[in-house]
């Protein structure tokens, strides 16, 4: 007959159950904590990419504004000022 085991001895699967037990959660949380983490990633480039071109913008109306305001001033004999002469 089979011999039966005690309370007190562990199972020789004890040790593997455990490791399953701690590594499973572990890579669950590992997963998701990626993806949380990239979810983003493409929101936020594409939010980079909009203030590049509205900064790109702004750049060439400020440009604009300021060859008016020397041409203004060129037509009107208004003194320019140091940074205004090209």
């Amino acid at each position: 007959m089979a011999k039966r085991r005690t309370s007190g001895e562990p199972s020789s699967k004890q040790g593997v159950l455990i490791s399953l037990g701690i590594c499973i959660p572990l890579i669950i949380g590992l997963g998701v904590a990626t993806y949380f983490g990239f979810a983003g990633k493409g929101e936020a480039e594409t939010r980079a990419k909009a203030a590049g071109d509205d900064k790109a913008k702004a750049d060439k109306a400020r440009a604009e504004a300021e060859r008016k305001a020397a041409y203004l001033k060129a037509v009107t004999d208004l003194p320019l000022e140091k940074n205004d002469q090209n």
